[in-house]
């Protein structure tokens, strides 16, 4: 299954595309937003009425392709980004923090960008990261460098997703460039009941136990006892029924 990465300029898709082992798809939005033209004896382009659709499209043919590659990368325009989540398709993003503005544009001017793509970073800078952090639909991943360990990661967690529906993911999830620290805590708290004893490692059962309210029949479930954190159960007692109430004090 592949799966889709919007990565920020400077994050390293370019040099991971080109060392690592797994099939990696590079998407040039340039490509999908102007459409090159000749007059004249004159090449010039001009604008493609029908971007971003035209990328989404793409995305899905390579999706659904019978050699469908591993990372399917896509830029992270807002345009782009809108269309992802228009079209339901979903995707991780991976983008440094505010505080990493100096060093990406010095990044940036090594790499031989322009100058004028390097002042425009610099200018929007707050306003780029800003609005990559205000959005919930996509799977937010902060780092200033992507990993081919992080990819596998990332295809991981979306196959144990699309093994079980059962499984609900939390909107961000942080780490360290080589060391992704999975967070999935249950929001949506689909099918809790159901709950598949072979995905008790992608829950974070001290953050579930501190800030959700754990179904009482998963409290009651003997399997998963071991990795509630009861002291913070032990403090919002009053969600639960006596029994289940009982149980945790048994258990504090």
């Amino acid at each position: 299954m592949s799966i889709v990465v919007s990565a920020f300029p400077g994050v390293g898709k370019i040099y991971l595309k080109k060392s690592s082992n797994l099939k990696i798809v590079d998407i040039n939005s340039v490509e999908y937003k102007y459409i090159s033209k000749i007059a004249n004896s004159s090449r010039f382009r001009e604008p493609n009425v029908e971007y971003p659709s035209n990328l989404i499209n793409k995305v899905r043919e390579l999706i659904a392709s019978k050699d469908a590659p591993d990372v399917i990368f896509v830029p992270s325009h807002t345009e782009v980004r809108a269309a992802l989540n228009n079209a339901g398709i979903e995707y991780f993003i991976v983008y440094p923090n505010l505080r990493d503005k100096n060093a990406f544009i010095a990044r940036y001017r090594e790499r031989g960008n322009s100058e004028k793509f390097c002042v425009n970073m610099e200018h929007n800078w707050e306003r780029f990261i800003d609005g990559i952090i205000n959005e919930t639909f996509p799977i937010h991943i902060k780092s200033n460098k992507i990993t081919e360990e992080m990819l596998l990661d990332f295809k991981e967690y979306t196959d144990c997703l699309a093994r079980s529906k059962q499984v609900a993911k939390c909107k961000e999830i942080s780490c360290a460039p080589s060391n992704v620290n999975w967070s999935i805590v249950s929001r949506e708290r689909r099918n809790w009941n159901n709950l598949d004893f072979a995905f008790k490692d992608y829950i974070d059962w001290d953050m579930l136990s501190k800030f959700g309210k754990i179904p009482d029949a998963i409290i009651a479930n003997k399997q998963y006892q071991s990795y509630i954190v009861w002291r913070y159960l032990d403090k919002n007692k009053s969600k639960y029924s006596l029994k289940t109430r009982k149980l945790i004090s048994k258990n504090v």
